[in-house]
């Protein structure tokens, strides 16, 4: 029987398409993480918050793959730091699910929202779990408003997250420096390096004129974006 691996990602749901309306690319890292999960033979749950109230709240995507949308808070598109409202109903949800999925071999989860959640799995259920914080909120307070509601949550919740974190997944020696310099209760065993990298053989040509991408990121500074 295949080893059962949670990825939880709360900021966008994988199986949204990139470039549409306030969608980036965070997605389609989060949804190729997932296939490769599959093809090395795990069997992969994803748990995301719901977005869309006409989507489906539960999808099977063939025998070893499947995703939770899980309703916490208003069901439209939210930026990264909104979701510090819906934070205990996540966790509420999500344990749930995972409870009644054991057993689960690792939690890997994508951003603070999502660690902050699989720090209270693990409490509750002692699944081990890796994140991908993708910032640290400690090197972002300096750039925005330090009394801002969302950054004083995060400054509230992130250390013992990261604390309780088993590996923190970084791309770049900057990063993972960037975590030593702004957290020293992170030990050096959890600093986990994985250098990012592409396979140019994958990319082709855009077969539209180039103008168009510019066209498109116009359109997301004219959504209020």
């Amino acid at each position: 029987m295949p080893q059962s691996i949670w990825v939880l990602a709360f900021i966008d749901d994988p199986f949204d398409p990139p470039g549409e309306g306030l969608l980036g690319g965070g997605q389609s890292f989060i949804f190729d993480l997932g296939r490769s999960f599959v093809a090395a033979g795990f069997d992969v749950t994803f748990a995301t918050r719901l977005n869309d109230p006409q989507k489906r709240r539960f999808e099977a995507l063939g025998p070893r793959c499947r995703i939770h949308r899980i309703e916490a808070g208003d069901p439209r598109y939210k930026a990264g730091e909104e979701l510090a409202d819906d934070i205990d109903l996540l966790v509420s949800a999500t344990t749930g699910l995972m409870r009644d999925a054991l057993p689960v071999l690792a939690v890997h989860a994508q951003y603070w929202v999502s660690g902050v959640v699989a720090a209270a799995v693990k409490r509750e259920l002692a699944v081990p779990f890796y994140l991908y914080p993708m910032s640290f909120g400690r090197a972002k307070r300096s750039a925005i408003d330090p009394h801002d509601r969302f950054a004083l949550r995060r400054e509230a919740e992130e250390p013992a997250m990261l604390s309780a974190c088993d590996h923190i997944v970084v791309g770049t020696p900057h990063e993972r420096d960037l975590a030593r310099r702004h957290y020293p209760e992170i030990r050096d065993d959890q600093l986990l390096l994985a250098p990012l990298w592409c396979n140019s053989n994958m990319f082709s040509e855009r077969p539209e004129p180039p103008d168009h991408y510019v066209r498109r990121a116009a359109a997301r500074f004219a959504q209020g974006a």
